[in-house]
């Protein structure tokens, strides 16, 4: 055996032999404090065998008393009665009173600035007035007096203290103060962290490795409802977040789905003037699942007396690229399906039938008008917003349904906002936005075709169809063609029309005329633009009066014209904080009006915390003259309001409409109030009274939100005779992607999608899960287009719900919510699409990352180096010597590149820029990743002049005692010792790592020899006497490993490329030796092995 590898086996013989004394002596001495007892023990025992200086028997051990230099004042004894005991624990390691400044944290964001604290035990103490301004509540600090008072969160929570008089108000309770748990330091107040529950409703933990603390509230705190406002706004305009850009998915949506339920159930008790005393109950449900790679959507309801009263279902298919692969047809739905009107024949109707298209889902090629439906539980109230003004407002019905018809469009992005509150306190919003102008796209003919059975009406069975198309000759100009048939009254009757359209810019223009099979033409024309945020539309439009042809009789047509602008006003008008504004006036003239003029205005904005929107209609209208009435000339005036505001806990909404002439009359007024008792259970009250019919409905409600369901007790009234008591009951459920764990939710899932994402180590590399590969918990997976993120849970699967169909988006791992720094995702990520109902399930590996990091010098010929600034290094594979990775260099010569994936490379510096300089990259650097290592420090590189022999720069001593492992604020104490007999010279050595105890370094020694025995031959273990001193009386720092000593610093980085090679980490360095100490220590492992033989 070498005789390195004697001396290594006998120290190890001994360290094993001393630990097993120290456990000993250290059980039996058992002292007051068994860390600092082990401490004394451990080094009294070893420290003449590695040449170390011996700690003194009188010096005092770290935190056993005094206060050190560097750490503020000792605070006073605590009054919490857990305090003392933890104060003594061994993991305690900062003396009480050492100031930190600690980065908060408020779910997973942190706040700017940081927190001021001083240690107590485990805990901390801060100033009162550094807490309340940290979160933002307004409450006034008197230290000197003694005294705060304010509020907090909201201005319900009343906080009063007053010191003197240990009396405190919090929320309206008097809460007890003893005597610790506020104290008066250095002109501040001072409260401990066990008081923050009590006082403000806070929880603070301590992270003292991160030098965080976490707070969790259990109301939101002003910085977190900023964000979340922050968040809606940013959500609310789409526009702003980029498109998805990622690769697609590598697995589509499956053939057949889990299937998702949103159910609605309600059993009643009702009493009529008319039938009783009654009783019964209804349900609706709507079900939706993949299906043979399409959406499967179906809507029923009945009740007891008929059990399946409506149903309809439908198969949707969507694909970007076209389901043929050809792009020529882009969206297929086939069943029950709403009719599309190309011309100006008819309305669209529903009915059972297909619809094709080739367009982007939502796209259309009418520009002036469109149609927003949807599905929603009976019962739904719905808003529609365009570009934040209210336009439309309906309630769902029986058949499950809304649809808000001829909707009126501007150039431009048309965002629009549907705000649907359910009957039990639920409010969703869905963004939808229609492009109206900008090019014609790519391709040159596009198509809408609708056919169906017409569903309702005089004519229901019959047949109706419609096929409109756009045919583009150049960027800015199309063709349009639309053709329909319908029937009426039992007769067919069909239109044809031709136009074009302009699109160029902001500009956009359309025009089409034709004539139906009675003989009447038809047509529209529009011009409309965009300035800013303004936009302005002029139309007019000829249109049948009616469908039904009378023989003999002339048949009218409808002709109306419409100007309007619509845009926002900045917020210095009348101090408001903004005004949107609609202006149309409109011409009408058709068989019963001669002439109808009328002005209309929609006004919205907010005052303070109020939401207003206001509709104002100004109508004069001259009647035609009948064999029944002689024509005359009216005026209406006709207002509607709408308010949305907040009252402490109460949600309101008013909606108030009136006329002012020809009389002033009240039409109709509803209030919806909805009290936010706690965060699972609200109260409702809604009243709605129609004055013409001096009709009033009034029903209250108290709803219970269990997550997984919600259940709702209501009574109603009705002032036509009825009064009743309901029970209804909310839940929407389904299997979950990946795991087939049934879940149920109280948010309707049916109408979006989900996505199903593992996140996994990739430990070999392959990018795909293998079952001894580990699930990582509480990583965050975003998908940053649909709006949605999800922490893993233990299985490492992550669930983003209610998933906006159709929009594609990127899902990515975000990297800082991994749980090591060490960490990075394997793969940026995938984009993908889901279709109502559907999920997709995806795999995302987290790999090791690894970083690089060093200076660049450009050295002379007499040896001296100069830090090189605004320099490129480059990380090339050393496989194909590609560029993986590249940065500049800062001012001080530095670098640093990270996130590099496992592999073999080599660090070098681009030639380019250091041509302007005359000088020549010197030899690259290589390294190989290892998992033992994250970081590989001191890769310098030099830049020399041509023809000169690359050589390094010497070595400088780096300023203070080294490397430490010290949290903000703590201290350490330095053993007073001799001067040692011989003098200390300055060697160099490498470091090879650090390691947090002797015994791991030992053990990272022997590990270093097996691997690398002949590159570290006769080199020595070194340790400084200052370093040696430090370790003595400082447990928090580290044991490096460096051996030595090396004849120059060009040796000691030859041999460090060479250990990199092999995955180590190496750093040159310049260090202080006493040889005779470690000679002496040689020499006594020898004879120890000697005396074992």
């Amino acid at each position: 055996m070498p005789p390195l590898r004697q001396r290594f086996r006998a120290a190890w013989r001994r360290w094993l032999f001393c630990c097993g004394l120290v456990l000993t002596s250290s059980a039996q001495a058992q002292p007051a404090d068994p860390m600092d007892a082990l401490l004394q023990d451990f080094y009294s025992r070893l420290a003449p065998v590695y040449g170390a200086p011996t700690l003194p028997g009188d010096a005092p051990a770290l935190g056993s008393g005094g206060t050190p230099p560097t750490a503020a004042p000792t605070a006073a004894p605590t009054g919490d009665p857990t305090r003392r005991s933890r104060n003594r624990s061994p993991e305690n390691r900062l003396t009480d009173g050492t100031s930190l400044l600690l980065t908060v944290r408020l779910d997973r964001d942190r706040l700017v600035d940081p927190l001021l604290v001083y240690t107590e035990g485990t805990g901390f103490r801060v100033p009162l007035d550094v807490l309340v301004k940290a979160f933002e509540f307004p409450i006034l600090v008197d230290a000197t007096a003694g005294r705060a008072e304010g509020w907090f969160i909201r201005p319900e929570n009343d906080f009063s203290l007053d010191m003197e008089a240990a009396t405190l108000t919090s929320r309206g309770r008097s809460i007890p103060v003893r005597p610790d748990d506020v104290v008066r330091r250095d002109g501040a107040l001072l409260v401990g962290d066990w008081v923050l529950p009590a006082w403000f409703g806070l929880e603070a933990a301590v992270n003292m490795a991160d030098l965080e603390v976490a707070i969790q509230s259990e109301e939101l705190l002003p910085a977190q409802a900023r964000q979340r406002r922050e968040q809606r706004f940013a959500q609310n305009r789409s526009f702003n977040v980029p498109k998805a850009e990622l690769p697609p998915a590598p697995n589509g949506a499956p053939l057949v789905g889990p299937p998702v339920v949103d159910l609605f159930a309600s059993g009643r008790l009702t009493h009529s003037d008319s039938q009783g005393l009654d009783s019964g109950g209804l349900y609706a449900a709507t079900v939706a699942s993949d299906l043979l790679g399409g959406s499967f959507t179906a809507y029923l309801s009945g009740s007891e007396q008929e059990p399946l009263s409506s149903l309809r279902a439908n198969l949707s298919y969507y694909d970007a690229d076209g389901l043929d692969g050809l792009g020529l047809v882009t969206q297929a739905r086939f069943g029950d399906t709403s009719g599309l009107s190309t011309s100006l024949l008819a309305p669209s109707a529903s009915g059972q039938g297909l619809y094709l298209s080739n367009l982007p889902i939502g796209a259309q090629i009418r520009t002036d008008i469109t149609n927003i439906s949807g599905d929603a539980l009976p019962g739904y109230e719905v808003e529609l917003y365009r570009d934040e003004q209210l336009v439309g407002y309906q309630r769902v019905g029986a058949d499950g349904q809304y649809n808000f018809e001829n909707v009126e469009m501007y150039a431009g992005d048309n965002e629009f906002r549907l705000v649907l509150y359910g009957p039990q306190g639920q409010r969703e919003e869905i963004l939808r936005t229609v492009a109206n102008g900008g090019g014609l796209g790519d391709v040159p003919l596009t198509y809408q075709f609708a056919a169906s059975r017409i569903d309702s009406g005089p004519d229901e069975g019959g047949f109706q169809s419609s096929l409109g198309t756009r045919l583009a000759v150049s960027d800015w100009f199309a063709f349009l063609s639309g053709v329909s048939t319908t029937e009426s009254y039992g007769e067919r009757i069909s239109d044809a029309l031709v136009g074009a359209q302009i699109r160029d810019g902001r500009l956009l223009a359309e025009g089409l005329i034709g004539r139906d099979t009675v003989g009447r033409t038809v047509g529209r024309a529009l011009v409309q633009t965009r300035i800013d945020t303004t936009a302005l539309r002029l139309s007019h439009q000829v249109q049948p009066e009616t469908l039904r042809y009378i023989e003999g009789q002339e048949v009218g047509n409808r002709e109306r014209t419409e100007a309007s602008v619509s845009g926002l006003l900045p917020g210095s008008l009348l101090d408001l904080p903004y005004l949107r504004y609609t202006l149309q006036a409109e011409r009408l003239s058709d068989a019963t009006f001669e002439e109808s003029l009328s002005v209309s205005s929609r006004l919205g904005t907010q005052i303070g915390r109020v939401s207003l929107n206001n509709d104002v209609a100004w109508v004069r209208a001259t009647s035609r003259t009948t064999d029944r009435a002689i024509g005359r000339e009216e005026t209406d005036i006709r207002i509607f309001h709408q308010a949305s505001f907040p009252v402490g806990r109460l949600r309101n909404r008013v909606r108030l409409g009136y006329d002012v002439a020809p009389e002033v009359e009240l039409n109709e007024l509803q209030l919806n109030t909805t009290w936010l008792m706690d965060p699972k259970l609200t109260s409702d009250f809604d009243l709605r009274h129609q004055f013409d019919t001096e009709r009033t409905v009034a029903q209250a409600r108290v709803n219970y939100d269990m997550d997984t369901m919600i259940l709702s007790p209501r009574i109603a009234y009705d002032s036509t005779g009825l009064i009743g008591a309901f029970l209804d009951l909310r839940v929407s459920m389904g299997a979950e992607p990946l795991t087939g764990r049934i879940r149920t939710q109280s948010r309707p899932a049916a109408n979006d999608g989900s996505v199903a994402v593992l996140v996994f180590l990739d430990s070999n590399g392959n990018g795909v899960f293998d079952e001894t590969e580990e699930r990582l918990e509480g990583v965050e997976v975003q998908a940053p287009q649909a709006r949605r993120s999800a922490l893993t849970r233990s299985d490492g699967v992550a669930v983003l719900r209610n998933v906006q169909p159709f929009e594609a988006s990127d899902v990515r791992i975000i990297p800082s919510s991994l749980p090591a720094t060490s960490l990075m995702p394997g793969i940026e990520g995938y984009s993908l699409s889901v279709l109502p109902g559907g999920s997709r399930s995806l795999e995302l590996p987290v790999v090791r990352s690894w970083e690089v990091e060093g200076q660049v010098w450009s050295v002379r010929a007499n040896g001296a180096g100069t830090a090189l600034p605004g320099v490129q290094v480059v990380v090339r594979s050393a496989e194909d010597d590609s560029i993986v990775a590249s940065t500049t260099t800062l001012g001080d010569g530095s670098y640093s590149i990270a996130n590099l994936r496992q592999g073999r490379y080599r660090v070098a510096l681009a030639p380019e820029m250091l041509a302007a300089a005359r000088l020549t990259p010197g030899p690259a650097r290589p390294f190989a990743t290892d998992l033992r290592e994250t970081t590989y420090h001191g890769v310098d590189l030099i830049a020399l002049p041509a023809g000169q022999q690359p050589t390094y720069p010497p070595l400088e001593r780096a300023a203070g005692l080294g490397p430490l492992m010290l949290p903000l604020g703590s201290a350490f104490r330095e053993a007073a010792t001799p001067e040692p007999a011989t003098p200390a010279r300055m060697v160099i050595a490498v470091r090879l790592g650090q390691y947090r105890s002797r015994l791991a370094l030992i053990l990272g020694w022997d590990a270093l020899i097996e691997e690398a025995g002949p590159l570290v031959g006769g080199l020595t273990p070194i340790l400084s006497r200052r370093e040696e001193e430090r370790l003595l009386s400082d447990r928090t720092s580290l044991y490096p490993l460096r051996l030595g000593p090396l004849a120059d610093r060009d040796q000691a980085e030859l041999l460090c490329d060479r250990l990199r090679s092999l995955g180590r980490s190496c750093v040159p360095t310049l260090i202080e030796w006493q040889q005779d100490m470690v000679a002496s220590a040689a020499t006594a492992a020898d004879q120890t092995v000697t005396s074992d033989r």
